[in-house]
């Protein structure tokens, strides 16, 4: 299979190589305080009997990269036989009646899997929180609970990537900027791979993320300033040394590392006879955002999935850039959002329908205006995880919300803090502020639907139906910032 990288916003294709990070045309464009232009996905090119489930690249069969059931995966609560567990390993899963498996995500990454980091990232338990479902009164609610993470983040998934990309190309050092998670996560995934780590850090990110990333022996650059201080100066590093940066969203494997959840997703809910129809994540930089998009494009393309899922992307009030672009874009009538076709594939005349062969990833390119962003505020939130002052990936993470009918939510502290701790309290599930955020932004979307006198009117379309299936995405555990939580237990 031949992999490349191609530009979101031209379409404009590259080798995929080491410091090949953004397109040389869009990138020109780059205007300071602005979100990165020229963003690249990776994309592959295959021999028609292969692009469809079945080939031999997706059964473990001869010719595919790995054979089913050769990773382990994390146990979750319950057993792999319990109705309330599902533990989504290697292999394919049917779903329903519908007859449409679903890969493992091992099979469809751009780097040979003899280099995989050994160290089990990914397949997370996708569990049903009953409390949960009887408070909100929504039957199909899941978790994807990504605190199983080796790190105890999501960040891993991206992380693991980028070291195999390491690994297979005789790369030795990797360099980053993090608010604490990637940080740590980077750290720990290269501590396994025999990787070196160098970390920009702000000083301001909490005491345990700084722990992890010096107990896993990465190097360790504090910065006094905002992350974004410490993006530019980690990209300076990397630019000086030539090191591989692992910047999210400046460095493509970032955002195809992530897409392995849309898999897990799909092929765990496929076990249960059921497919996503809402899915709520939380939100920084819009490079998790964009990983969901990527692999469940992937899957469209693959003719293992009929529809897009909604995803609402769920903001910190005090970190809210994309959400605030989005509503001066929806005021200025470029996002028009209750004209898409929610959980359907695409108002764009580049997305194609289930079984065409010339489906195509597909992005709003109308949000690419100086506009979108055109007022970058300070950051301030508790949620540090996604407290950015401008998201690096924010024109792409539009892009896709808009092509594809997803949503925004911004929620305030207040409303994050009482979300960890019903979480915890209702669930057994202790969550870091950041992935909160996305509990806190069902909460507040299901609360305004039911409290519309005109349903029709309620600021957050499309609707969650009572007997839709909803997955909860959290990110990354309580006990990364346990500071935040004893603010939460004051709340209460």
């Amino acid at each position: 299979m031949n992999w490349f990288l191609q530009c979101t916003e031209c379409g404009k294709q590259f080798p995929l190589e080491p410091g090949r990070y953004l397109c040389d045309v869009c990138s020109a464009q780059q205007k300071p305080d602005r979100p990165l232009r020229g963003i690249l996905e990776c994309r592959w090119e295959a021999p028609s009997a292969h692009e469809k489930f079945g080939g031999s690249e997706l059964n473990g069969e001869p010719g595919s990269k790995l054979e089913a059931g050769q990773r382990r995966s994390v146990d979750g609560p319950g057993t792999p036989d319990s109705p309330s567990y599902s533990r989504g390993g290697p292999g394919s899963h049917s779903c329903g009646d519908q007859h449409r498996h679903v890969p493992a995500w091992e099979q469809w990454l751009p780097v040979d899997s003899r280099f995989f980091p050994p160290i089990p990232v990914g397949h997370t338990p996708l569990w049903e929180p009953m409390r949960l479902r009887e408070l909100t009164d929504i039957p199909n609610l899941f978790i994807k609970d990504d605190t199983c993470e080796p790190s105890g983040s999501f960040k891993d998934r991206a992380s693991f990537l980028v070291a195999a990309f390491a690994l297979e190309r005789g790369i030795k050092e990797i360099a980053l900027a993090s608010t604490g998670n990637a940080a740590s996560s980077m750290a720990a995934v290269g501590a396994a791979s025999h990787i070196n780590i160098r970390v920009f850090l702000p000083k301001k990110a909490p005491i345990a993320k700084r722990i992890q990333v010096l107990q896993y022996g990465a190097a360790l650059t504090e910065i006094d300033g905002t992350y974004d201080v410490a993006f530019e100066a980690s990209l300076a590093y990397s630019r000086e040394t030539g090191v591989l940066s692992r910047n999210t969203a400046y460095n493509p494997l970032t955002i195809e590392g992530k897409k392995t959840v849309s898999f897990e997703i799909a092929s765990q809910l496929a076990e249960l006879g059921k497919r996503a129809d809402h899915i709520f994540v939380p939100v920084g930089d819009g490079v998790i955002l964009a990983g969901l998009y990527k692999g469940f494009e992937d899957l469209l393309r693959l003719g293992t999935l009929e529809r897009m899922p909604v995803i609402w992307a769920c903001q910190a009030e005090g970190s809210s850039a994309i959400a605030r672009a989005w509503s001066l874009l929806q005021e200025k009538g470029v996002i028009q959002p209750d004209s898409v076709p929610h959980a359907s594939y695409s108002k764009s005349g580049d997305g194609r329908h289930l079984g065409d062969k010339r489906y195509a990833y597909t992005t709003a390119r109308e949000v690419f205006t100086p506009e979108s962003f055109s007022s970058p505020q300070p950051s301030s939130t508790i949620a540090d995880s996604i407290s950015v002052d401008v998201p690096r990936n924010g024109y792409h993470a539009l892009g896709k919300l808009s092509a594809y009918g997803g949503m925004p939510v911004a929620v305030n502290d207040r409303e994050i803090l009482l979300a960890q701790r019903e979480l915890a309290s209702h669930s057994g599930l202790f969550a870091e502020p950041s992935s909160s955020a996305a509990w806190a932004g069902f909460r507040k979307v299901l609360n305004e639907q039911a409290e519309a006198s005109n349903p029709a009117a309620a600021s957050y379309l499309p609707r969650i139906r009572r007997d839709d299936t909803v997955v909860i995405l959290i990110t990354g555990s309580g006990l990364k910032d346990t500071a935040s939580a004893l603010k939460a237990l004051e709340l209460s």
